[in-house]
């Protein structure tokens, strides 16, 4: 069940996205999933916006979601379609840490899964992950 309500969520945040710029957030009916952002490749970030929490002064914790367009190459297993993502945002010193990651198959399965934290990365302008940055920190942040 919990599987059909996220390829549902998935859906509804493919639906609404076509026509939003990124960096600019829209709430979903009936979902707590938020669009974030899309990229040039099709690639589209939401975050769960139920799931946020502020972490310090300038850090938020969420859940994120990144839907490919295409199947993506996996070093560990099958080729993926969704990447979700347990993500620490400082939102002062402009940097992510990814704290869990699992990759979906295009049939749902669990193509990979990693609960290793990374290092801070900065986050670069101009993409997706910005997109995602600015949206996760302007929520959180209001």
């Amino acid at each position: 069940m919990a599987r059909l309500f996220l390829a549902l969520a998935v859906l509804v945040t493919l639906t609404c996205a076509r026509s939003v710029d990124a960096g600019t957030w829209h709430p979903i009916k009936q979902s707590a999933w938020l669009f974030a952002a899309q990229g040039d490749n099709g690639v589209v970030a939401s975050f769960d916006a139920n799931s946020l929490r502020r972490v310090g002064k300038s850090g938020v914790r969420v859940w994120t979601k990144y839907r490919f367009s295409t199947p993506q190459s996996n070093p560990f297993g099958p080729p993926y379609v969704e990447a979700d993502e347990l993500e620490n945002f400082d939102c002062s010193a402009q940097t992510e840490t990814v704290l869990s990651l699992t990759w979906y198959t295009a049939k749902g399965n669990v193509a990979a899964s990693n609960e290793s934290r990374t290092n801070p990365i900065h986050i670069v302008p101009g993409t997706v992950m910005a997109g995602l940055f600015n949206a996760v920190c302007g929520w959180a942040m209001k």
